[in-house]
């Protein structure tokens, strides 16, 4: 009798960790209080300032992760992905560069050198 194993694991190493940048460009000067998680992870919350960032690092498992945050300011409350895997690993790979308005988050492609706006969720 032949025993044949095959495994379709792929190694963590393939899934290299990445970077996420969120910058505030609400008007007025308003905090943007921003909350991220993934379905297994709670990244954080930050009250982020004008022009002031909030910057994390994860590592996708498997490379099927998605990333949510929530974002509140002056009474208003929004929610968007900030990371999915199958959305953006070909756009900003490991470095994510997103900004955040009254109109909604922004994300830099660097396939077409511009920002790219995703609607709230």
């Amino acid at each position: 009798m032949v025993l044949l194993i095959i495994t379709t694991c792929e190694a963590i190493d393939d899934f290299p960790p990445v970077h996420i940048k969120v910058t505030n460009q609400l008007s007025n000067g308003m905090v943007m209080n921003i909350h991220c998680y993934s379905k297994d992870y709670d990244i954080g919350s930050q009250a982020v300032p004008k022009f002031g960032g909030y910057a994390f690092y994860f590592q996708p498992i498997l490379g099927s992760i998605t990333v949510t945050c929530n974002i509140e300011w002056g009474g208003n409350s929004h929610s968007f992905d900030i990371y999915s895997y199958y959305r953006d690993r070909n756009i900003c790979n490991t470095d994510c560069q997103w900004k955040v308005s009254e109109e909604g988050p922004c994300r830099w492609s660097g396939l077409i050198s511009t920002y790219e706006c995703v609607p709230w969720k």
